[in-house]
């Protein structure tokens, strides 16, 4: 084999290397861009979340109701409110409650005219609880669908 073919052979080989070489690094920027994208709309919906309970009551022997203050800035819309978590329950014995209308959990209204729960408007929640609610110190938390929370102590008395 003569020199000139020896050295286009190893010509064609270092391009083919380093196309190869190129797909691959285009290919791993490619996801570390969309990762990063991903995890930063990610972290500016933590940051324009926010919610405050503002007061919870008990109302009868197995419901009880709570307000919530949406004091972020971003709208929430029904599909997240029902994904959030919700804990009732007296001081140190609470229990985590779904979102339902059928059985022992909690239901909402938005208060305040508009699509979803938009920054300013009050969430009333009503929790239906399995146990009789009785005169005692109360434990409410509140988790919305992105891990933004909100808890309060109260009392239900006599």
């Amino acid at each position: 084999m003569s020199s000139v073919t020896s050295e286009a052979i190893i010509l064609i080989a270092v391009v083919v290397a380093a196309v190869a070489l190129s797909v691959n690094f285009l290919s791993a920027m490619s996801m570390i861009e969309e990762k990063t994208t991903i995890t930063s709309n990610a972290m500016g919906d933590k940051i324009s979340t926010s919610v405050k309970i503002i007061y919870a009551s008990g109302v009868n022997s197995t419901f009880a109701k709570i307000w919530i203050k949406n004091i972020g800035t971003s709208t929430i819309y029904d599909p997240y409110i029902q994904d959030s978590d919700l804990f009732f329950g007296p001081q140190g014995n609470f229990e985590w409650y779904k979102c339902t209308t059928s059985e022992t959990g909690w239901t909402y209204q938005i208060l305040g005219e508009g699509n979803g729960w938009r920054p300013g408007q009050t969430l009333e929640i009503t929790i239906k609880t399995s146990t009789t609610i009785s005169p005692s110190e109360y434990y409410v938390k509140f988790v919305t669908y992105n891990g933004i929370s909100s808890d309060l102590y109260f009392t239900i008395g006599d």
